[in-house]
């Protein structure tokens, strides 16, 4: 704390300093004058002199082109010493480069030293666009013949006049070099043949030769009197290229840096005599602190001190105006400065009281507001605010009667008063309206044009706009000749309109630096050689030259209207960012910024209710969405820029005329809340929780009839659901799309939410994954609605100049063909923008002016206007037609797809709607339109296999997101060809995704879950044997007494025993519900089992019993087996199963019975008859117990009526085990569930009881006389407390019957198994089975696309190093190929072992793979083992560690690669190529087609690595810390849930999967424990390189954590990873705490936790806990920040929880 104070003490007293440093620098000087002395009798020439140098002065042959109102009378001594030294240099025919600090000053003294000389100037802005002609020479078109323009270097050079090239620093470096030779030697070679020479040279051969000898030869003198002035910036300062080492040493420097303090504030106290010195000292002193280099090194860009002027004239038009109120449209800290720096800032501002105070004057606030404004006839007008002030400002040139009505404007109290302060800028100088997206600043600029008479000229920027496209376009006449066009801007500037530049924030600044000019000075060179300056300046050179205003303009010298004033909008830059931070010093100097920060909560309400007419009651929404935008979470603050109040204002006019109740579904759609990332997903929801905006269900939708929602025309009027529209009339029907189509219960949902908006004149925005039916949707809408369409796909290559028009060359002529853009804003037709997230984000954001404002300019001089503009209709200007809409389709934001996110840059001018995959029900109600001949059990596989693999994209488990397109070409298959079997046609889709093994592991894991046979080498049916069931035997009859017979019996006693029950409780559980995975049994080999499902369990629970109580083919949840026990009812045989069973003809009552000596018992007639007749098929009695004879004494015991009863034998009263026994009523069968002691040996082979089965199921089948027996598969896993169950019951699998004759099972692991036992089901699905496997015939079918390589496996070995690391695909020679036999690489046969070279991988086929010979294969093992040794040895790894290094990475392979998966992902976006322009080869670039007709040669581009532009931040890796948690508990509770070796997985998970990205990822691992908290395991300049290194660092957690003192520093560990990571610099910062739950044993608190998580904005800090003690993670959650904490006891999950944290960042940066 003291030493920080001690810091800013010593920081501001070296600033104070430095300030009077500057403030006494000119007293040193000796005070110097300019002196003009008499002419020259002889030659008539004057001389003018600046101290003791002079030089002469001649009079200009252009004077045109001299500088005018330059030079001051009594310029300050600083300039006049810049002036004095360029003279020197001038003298001494030296060039000279002024340096200095962005600003004009160093181009107005250029200017000065020529209109001082009196020189003739050319004039050359330098950009990135620049290019050699630009300097040299130009073709031009001139009557059919190319013609050479000289351009300003060789103009300058053959009339002895000084070349000013300002913008060195942002030429491309292949430009400037070409006049190395000029400067030096002053000679150039021309492109016209001619030679350029230098003067003496020139003169000297002038002695031998005449001068039209030497024009024959085509040598050209270069004036003596030829001089250049560079202008440039310090790199890397600035940014921007370095100079050249050759074209450096040719010039003289000089550093032009702003005007001492003294002199700036004695100027303009001259010029600006209201406004007291103090405080225009202030304003000097801020800056003049802020620049110094103490300054800079904290991080500050420059004060524009070049502005002071400005705003000091905005204070003297209102004296009372404190300084305070105009610093913030110099300087912007408050948007532009991260907070050190807003802190230094104002830090700066109290010390010299430039704070805004509440006791301030009122002037300047938001209170004030205009109250009249009176226009007056010379182009100003006079405005009045209610406070009492008045000030003149330009004005436009419309009349009141020609002022078009702006756009609904609600004069809120801030937007007034920001008017105001916008009036005042517009009364100095240009200015800048910074804010978010939908804060009206294009509504408040309209305002202001239409106060002031102004004509609008909107120009939307965007990144690759060039300065062409600024200034100049070139054009062909019709007979072929070139020529150029004003751009938009430049018309403004002549014609006094007011320009918007929309989108300052995209723009390159090396193509937006060729405004300084304009924007300083008001002065402009085009292209052509046409010159605009100040109306002033023009005035000015008319009386000076004696030309009139015709003269001039034939000389293209224009004037610059006095009215023009160009307004700028952007958004707020992003401190920090090396690509968003677009507030540069150089373009502080442009404008006068004005931050317009978002409307309050009662504005935006009453904006919202003014223009919306009937606007609902939509407080609530008003109340979150500002909750949203004030919140303190990057995340929240960034989904609540899709809420802006454009969209409420959407949302509002919907809510007027389709009332709605679901808000929570209204704010779900406007943020496309389905396709963010799952953190921020989940802090949304629950911040609509404590708002209390709940989802509303909608019982209509979720009926089970397809009906639910439908849609028809009729009458001329198209219903979908409840709305209906009327349908379109249009004069030509031919692009009215008409689309196969098959309508479902939720496209049809879609399409009526988009109808609604389509009903309100709204565009579109359809957002999804690819193939979920986007354009089918917007095809079957329009032709519902009978719309014609226009299309255009965009992609990335797209341009602005693509998107609009098409440049085409007919007879040497360049034409412009419409665009559907174009057509479709002309006809009125219906525009689909397909793939638009696949272009630049820059190109897209051009379509914003055209749906806000209807206008946009086209490349053809051609300007689209909107209805309501009053413009008339002419060959230049396009009417749009009403009718014209957009609809705009686009992949989801974010992963896996990555591509540029549209909906976050342009989402809020559009009505969004999110297409998600159909629901289960859409999809199958979709599927069996496309295949009606489909199984449905079939359609209901794929449907569920597909859906999981989505979820696993939407995850990053896998990168692609499988769509509903695919699944429908598969169905459409097996329709077609029903004999082609699933497994095979499914391959149509995964042959994609075979050469990469992980992601086929994962597919046909989840393809086989589903009982998709997918991947399986083998089928096979493996049905239990069957046994012939002896015949059932009359065994007796039972003969039942009557009514009448029991009146005469006694009553008969049953014993009853009363025992007293202690009830307690109620007892509370927690009760939780976790979906189960329901896994097919039949993927490959088909058997009894149908399915299987496993309850998650801890150790010491064990299943005690089974009943069902609902079956399903869905996704089983444990509650449907535990919910209670039920007993099975009594049901009789069916008659005919009665009749099979006892081979003849019988019916009635009957019931089946199981006795102890019986198969089944039958007795017929019962209940019902007096007379029952006992059938049954006899058994040897069952054991016991395990080893005894079964017994045979005393009569039959029944075990059960279809279930279990006891009894007892023997006259004894011990209670008998339960009974596994269950009756299947429609097939008739009896289930018994059988130990394998009870099961007779004779059915098993060779007599030996099998192991690894739980038991049996003896199915005794009497209607078909079949007796079987089915193996149950042992537990999964087991508890110590299974021995218990055998006190209850022989078996530990317990049996119940399902629905349809299904039979359940469960074991005392709690595996849930789903059986198939009845003959007619198993035959059913057996067929359906064989057809699924695609055994039509018993010919399997099988289509490979492989190559035979015709080679054989001889031998394995090494093969020959190739020391050029050369790719070799095939032969077996080289060592490292691919696709080769014999020697190591990849992809090939009989190789030893796999070696990576890093080449392409060419893989031979499976089945060659399989052909080699099995000594060629042991050899092969041999070898690799040798190898494998051998590398061991290397990294002295032994086979011991290598066996435990495996048992480790084997758990987390697959993790691994999905983990790598996501990290590709990341990245990738990052890894695409630009386009390079102004090359010599490559593709023809469409902007040079006209170059190319006229010959030039850098008319192409070319994909290729831009390289970053000098001076930008550079690009830094994401930097990564894991905390693991060593303690001594997580050793000591490994045993209960083994959360030591997750814990050692997980990390072993990172360090493999972050092993090939450490440019990208620099990483290291800490540790904590009770000794210490900051064990370093991993260090991120010395990360492990081997697995024997990462290893080492396992075994060193595990000895750690069984060596420690006990305790814990989880707390302070935590805080100090975070503090000093975020000392280091990185692109982003994450911290991943790995620890256990057992807060609680240590006293840590979770708000304190919670607080360090929060703590530093740098850092994005997560904890993952990894052990938990019953639901202790889950508890502590609750109490941490949201979205901060995550719960894995599975290591599996761990990339699924790591992408979360990954891509939730994304989205702050949006």
């Amino acid at each position: 704390m003291i030493f920080g104070l001690i810091f800013v003490f010593c920081f501001n007293i070296m600033i104070l300093l430095q300030v009077l440093r500057n403030i006494l620098q000119t007293e040193s000087h000796k005070e110097l004058c300019i002196r003009l002395c008499s002419n020259d009798a002889k030659n008539g020439t004057k001389t003018v002199a600046i101290g003791d140098v002079s030089i002469a002065i001649r009079d200009a042959a252009s004077k045109e082109l001299v500088p005018v109102r330059y030079l001051a009378e009594n310029p300050p001594q600083s300039i006049l010493q810049h002036l004095k030294w360029i003279m020197q240099k001038d003298a001494l025919g030296q060039d000279v480069f002024l340096i200095g600090s962005p600003g004009p000053l160093r181009r107005q003294v250029a200017m000065m030293y020529l209109e001082l000389t009196q020189r003739e100037g050319e004039y050359v802005s330098l950009s990135r666009d620049t290019t050699e002609t630009d300097l040299k020479q130009r073709r031009e078109i001139r009557s059919g013949t190319a013609y050479y323009m000289d351009q300003s270097a060789v103009n300058a050079a053959l009339n002895g006049r000084i070349l000013v090239l300002e913008g060195i620093e942002k030429a491309e470096r292949n430009v400037l070099p070409i006049l190395n030779n000029l400067l030096e030697n002053r000679e150039m070679q021309l492109d016209d043949g001619r030679f350029l020479m230098a003067a003496e040279r020139y003169d000297k051969l002038l002695l031998d030769h005449t001068k039209e000898e030497l024009d024959a030869m085509k040598l050209v003198r270069v004036s003596e009197r030829f001089r250049v002035i560079a202008l440039g910036h310090p790199v890397p300062r600035y940014r921007g290229n370095a100079l050249d080492p050759p074209l450096r040493s040719r010039f003289q420097s000089r550093d032009v840096n702003t005007i001492p303090f003294k002199e700036q504030v004695e100027m303009l106290q001259e010029v600006f005599q209201k406004i007291p010195t103090q405080k225009i000292s202030q304003i000097v002193s801020l800056g003049t602190a802020i620049n110094t280099k103490e300054s800079s090194a904290v991080g500050l860009p420059d004060f524009p001190l070049s502005n002071v002027p400005k705003v000091v004239k905005i204070l003297n038009s209102s004296p009372d105006m404190p300084a305070s109120k105009v610093i913030s449209r110099l300087y912007p800290h408050e948007v532009m400065l991260s907070k050190e720096g807003r802190t230094a800032v104002g830090n700066l501002l109290e010390k010299f009281d430039l704070t805004e105070k509440e006791s301030s004057s009122i002037f300047g606030s938001k209170d004030e507001v205009i109250s009249g404004i009176e226009k007056k006839d010379d182009n100003s007008s006079v405005v009045k605010t209610n406070k009492k002030q008045k000030f003149v400002v330009p004005s436009g040139l419309l009349n009141s009667a020609d002022i078009r009505e702006p756009e609904v404007f609600v004069p809120t109290k801030y937007h007034q008063g920001f008017l105001a302060e916008m009036m005042q800028s517009h009364l100095a100088h240009d200015f800048c309206i910074v804010g978010p997206r939908g804060c009206g600043k294009s509504l408040l600029v309209n305002r202001m044009a239409q106060l002031l008479g102004y004509e609008v000229e909107q120009i939307m920027l965007y990144q690759d706009m060039t300065s062409r496209d600024l200034l100049q376009q070139r054009i062909t006449q019709p007979n072929g000749d070139t020529d150029w066009r004003l751009s938009p801007l430049v018309e403004a500037a002549l014609e006094g309109r007011l320009a918007v530049l929309d989108g300052v924030h995209r723009i390159n600044q090396g193509s937006f630096a060729v405004l300084h000019r304009l924007i300083h000075d008001r002065e402009l060179q085009l292209f052509d050689g046409t010159r605009l300056i100040h109306h002033d300046r023009f005035e000015a050179m008319k009386q000076k030259s004696d030309l009139t205003t015709e003269e001039l303009m034939e000389k293209k010298i224009l004037p610059i209207h006095p009215s023009f004033r160009i307004a700028a909008l952007s958004e707020p830059p992003v401190p920090g960012s090396s690509s968003q931070q677009w507030m540069t010093p150089e373009l502080l100097t442009m404008f006068l910024f004005h931050h317009l920060r978002p409307l309050s909560l009662a504005e935006e309400t009453q904006v919202v209710q003014k223009v919306v007419p009937g606007c609902p009651d939509i407080k609530k929404l008003m109340n979150f969405v500002h909750q949203m935008r004030e919140s303190a979470d990057p995340t929240m603050m960034s989904i609540s820029s899709s809420l802006s109040t454009r969209q409420i204002i959407r949302v509002a006019k919907r809510l007027a005329k389709f009332p709605s109740k679901d808000l929570h579904g209204i704010i779900h759609k406007a943020c496309l809340a389905n396709f963010l990332p799952s953190l921020p997903k989940i802090s949304l929801e629950q911040a609509l929780e404590a708002a209390e905006i709940r989802a509303v269900k909608n019982f209509e939708e979720n009926t089970d009839t397809d009906e639910a929602i439908t849609c028809e025309v009729n009458d001329g009027s198209l219903r979908i659901g409840k709305t209906s529209v009327p349908v379109y009339n249009p004069e030509n029907r031919t692009k009215v799309p008409d689309v196969l189509f098959y309508e479902n219960p939720m496209h049809l949902s879609v399409m009526e939410d988009m109808l609604k908006d389509f009903d309100l004149g709204e565009h579109l925005l359809l957002v999804g994954n690819q193939g979920v039916g986007k354009n089918k949707i917007v095809d079957r809408f329009l032709h519902l609605l009978n719309r014609p369409r226009e299309y255009i796909q965009l992609h990335r290559d797209t341009t602005v100049q693509t998107l609009t028009l098409q440049p085409l060359v007919k007879g040497g002529v360049i034409v412009y063909e419409d665009s559907p853009l174009v057509r479709a804003v002309k006809e009125g037709h219906v525009l689909v923008v397909d793939e638009a997230d696949k272009a630049p984000t820059h190109v897209t954001c051009i379509l914003k002016t055209l749906i806000e404002t209807g206008e946009m300019h086209l490349a053809d001089g051609r300007r689209i206007v909107s209805q309501k503009s009053g413009i008339k209709p002419s060959p230049s200007v396009i009417i749009g037609h009403p009718d014209f809409r957009m609809i705009v389709l686009a992949n989801r934001p974010g992963f896996p797809f990555l591509g540029n996110d549209f909906f976050g840059a342009m989402g809020d001018i559009f009505s969004c709607h999110a297409i998600n995959n159909p629901d289960m029900k859409s999809e199958m109600s979709m599927l069996r339109r496309y295949g009606p001949d489909v199984p449905e059990t079939t359609l209901e596989k794929l449907v569920q296999a597909f859906g999981d693999l989505r979820n696993m994209a939407d995850q990053g488990l896998i990168s692609y997101p499988y769509s509903t397109r695919e699944v429908v070409n598969i169905v459409r298959h097996l329709n077609k060809y029903p004999n082609d079997g699933l497994r095979t046609v499914v391959r149509n889709v995964f042959d994609f995704d075979s050469y990469s093994k992980e992601l086929q592991e994962t597919i046909v894991n989840t393809m086989q879950r589903h009982g998709i046979p997918f991947g399986s080498t083998k089928a096979e049916v493996n049905l239990a044997q069957q046994y012939l069931l002896p015949s059932f035997q009359l065994q007796g009859v039972w003969n039942i007494a009557g009514s009448g017979d029991r009146r005469r019996t006694a009553p008969i006693s049953l014993p009853i025993e009363t025992s007293e029950i202690d009830l307690r409780g109620p007892i509370e559980i927690a009760v939780q519900d976790k979906v189960i995975e329901r896994m097919t049994a039949r993927a490959t080999t088909f058997t009894e089992q149908e399915a299987f499902w496993t309850i998650p369990m801890h150790d010491t629970n064990i299943i005690s019993d089974v009943a069902v109580s609902k079956a399903t083919n869905s996704p089983v949840h444990e509650g449907d087996f535990m919910k209670d026990i039920r007993k099975v009812s009594s049901v009789p045989l069916h008659d005919v199963v009665l009749s099979k069973s006892l081979g003849s003809e019988m019916s009635g009552p009957n019931r089946p019975i199981v006795t102890t000596d019986s198969y089944s018992t039958l007795l017929v007639g019962f209940p019902g008859s007096n007379e029952v007749q006992v059938h049954s098929v006899p058994r040897e009695p069952l054991p016991e117990e395990p080893g005894k004879n079964p017994i045979t004494q005393g009569t039959s015991q029944i075990l059960g009526l279809f279930g279990s009863s006891s009894g007892s034998g023997g006259g004894t009263s011990t209670q008998a085990r339960r009974s596994q026994i269950v009756h299947l009523p429609e097939s008739g069968q009896i289930i018994q569930s059988l130990p394998m002691w009870k099961v007779p040996v004779s059915i098993f082979p060779d007599k030996q009881r099998p192991t690894g089965f739980s038991g049996f199921l003896e199915v005794v089948d009497p209607a078909n006389h079949i007796l079987r027996y089915i193996p149950v598969p042992s537990p999964t896993r087991y508890s110590p407390y299974t021995a218990w169950l055998y006190s209850m019951s022989d078996t530990s699998v317990f049996i119940a019957p399902a629905s349809n004759d299904g039979l359940v099972t469960v074991d005392s692991g709690g595996c849930v198994r789903l059986w198939e036992t009845a003959l007619i089901n198993l035959e059913r699905s057996l067929t359906e089975w064989k057809n699924m496997m695609g055994f039509d015939d018993g010919k399997p079918l099988q289509v490979t696309y492989d190559r035979e390589s015709g080679r054989k496996a001889d031998g394995p070995k090494h093969g020959k190093i190739d020391p050029k690391n050369a790719p070799h695909v095939g032969g077996n020679t080289w060592a490292g190929g691919t696709g080769g036999s014999n020697t190591a690489g990849l992809g090939g046969l009989g190789g030893p072992y796999r070696l990576d070279s890093g080449h392409t991988v060419y893989q031979v086929p499976q089945h060659e793979k399989d052909a080699v010979p099995e000594e060629v294969r042991e050899a092969a093992r041999e070898m690799a083992q040798k190898a494998f040794k051998e590398r061991l040895r290397e990294i002295n790894m032994s086979e011991y560690d290598a066996d435990m290094y495996d048992s480790f990475s084997g758990s987390v392979r697959s993790q691994v690669q999905s983990l790598r998966v996501i990290l590709d992902s990341l990245q990738a976006k990052g890894k695409e190529r630009q386009w390079l322009k102004n090359q010599s080869y490559g593709d023809l670039d469409d902007s040079k087609l006209i170059e190319g007709i006229t010959g030039e040669k850098s008319i192409y581009k070319r994909r290729g690595e831009k390289e970053p532009e000098l001076g930008t931040p550079q690009e830094k890796p994401k930097r990564l810390r894991l905390v693991v948690d060593v303690s001594g508990s997580m050793y000591r509770f490994n045993g209960y849930d083994g959360r030591l070796e997750r814990e050692m997985e997980s990390t072993l998970m990172m360090m493999e999967a972050l092993e090939k990205y450490e440019e990208k990822f620099k990483y290291d691992v800490i540790g904590h424990s009770g000794e210490d908290y900051k064990v370093e395991l991993v260090m991120k300049d010395k990360i492990p390189q081997n697995n024997k290194e990462r290893l080492i660092v396992l075994k060193t957690m595990h000895a750690h954590s069984q060596f420690c003192i006990s305790g814990d520093n989880t707390l302070h560990a935590t805080k100090h990873a975070i503090e000093t990571l975020a000392e280091e610099e990185a692109d982003e910062h994450f911290v991943i705490i790995l620890s256990d739950a057992n807060f609680d044993r240590y006293g840590i608190s979770p708000r304190k936790f919670g607080e360090i998580l929060k703590g530093n904005d740098k850092v994005n800090a997560y904890a993952i806990f990894i052990g938990s003690l019953e639901d202790q993670a889950d508890q502590l959650i609750k109490q941490l920040p949201m979205g901060h904490s995550f719960v894995c006891l599975d290591t599996k999950s761990l990339p699924q929880i790591l992408q979360q944290i990954f891509t939730s960042t994304m989205l702050s940066g949006r």
